[in-house]
């Protein structure tokens, strides 16, 4: 789990940027001022034309986005598994006989209707 200070550097950079915490393409090549705004900010958005180029990030918030992520791709990873479990747990039951029967006939009977549906245009 992410520290909490982490999270709250992460939801910092997400929130998106102030007027004063953009930077040009041209005035990161030609100054050093954007240095000092970067000290005082948490982050910088480098713009070109109007349009994101980049995001500078102090050395701390990339560790706490860097931790973040490895914290969502293990959430993610654990949905997964869990996901797969009870796919394999669903396919453990099996039909026969007359239960097999009735369950096909079941399932065509709503593709006719979900086909008939759609042919009347009912949504």
């Amino acid at each position: 789990m992410t520290r909490p200070r982490a999270e709250e550097q992460v939801e910092r950079v997400r929130r998106g940027f102030d007027l004063d915490s953009r930077v040009t393409v041209t005035q990161l090549a030609r100054s050093t001022a954007w240095r000092k705004a970067l000290n005082h900010k948490l982050a910088l958005e480098v713009v070109d034309r109007n349009r994101t180029a980049a995001v500078l990030l102090q050395p701390e918030a990339y560790a706490a986005l860097l931790e973040y992520l490895d914290h969502l791709e293990a959430e993610l990873e654990q949905a997964q598994v869990e996901a797969l479990f009870a796919r394999r747990n669903a396919l453990q039951h099996w039909a026969t006989g007359n239960a097999l029967e009735e369950a096909a006939l079941t399932r065509l009977a709503q593709q006719r209707e979900q086909i008939r549906e759609l042919l009347d245009g009912h949504p």
